[in-house]
């Protein structure tokens, strides 16, 4: 399940349940040029549509997606990114995409 409006974003699967808020702190946040590579977690996110959609709706949103690393965990392609704030992220693409 998936719900949103222009503060949030509620994704839920299961017993799992991530919500993502826009608060007003956040927004004031200063924008950094460098990713912040020094911060104890990096989410992970499991995707099954091909990469090249996915990094494109990263970086019309202000994120950049690094080339793909040439090697596999779990059977799945790994690919990092960092969003507009400089955070870290990774992407686990399916073989099936």
């Amino acid at each position: 399940m998936q719900e949103s409006d222009e503060s949030y974003a509620l994704l839920m699967t299961g017993d799992f349940e991530l919500v993502l808020l826009e608060t007003a702190m956040s927004k004031k946040a200063l924008s950094t040029d460098s990713a912040r590579e020094d911060t104890p977690i990096k989410p992970v996110f499991f995707i099954d549509v091909p990469l090249e959609l996915i990094s494109q709706k990263i970086k019309e949103n202000g994120g950049t997606v690094y080339q793909p690393k040439s090697w596999e965990f779990g059977g799945r392609q790994v690919c990092d990114g960092c969003d507009c704030e400089g955070n870290i992220f990774q992407l686990r693409v399916g073989k099936n995409t």
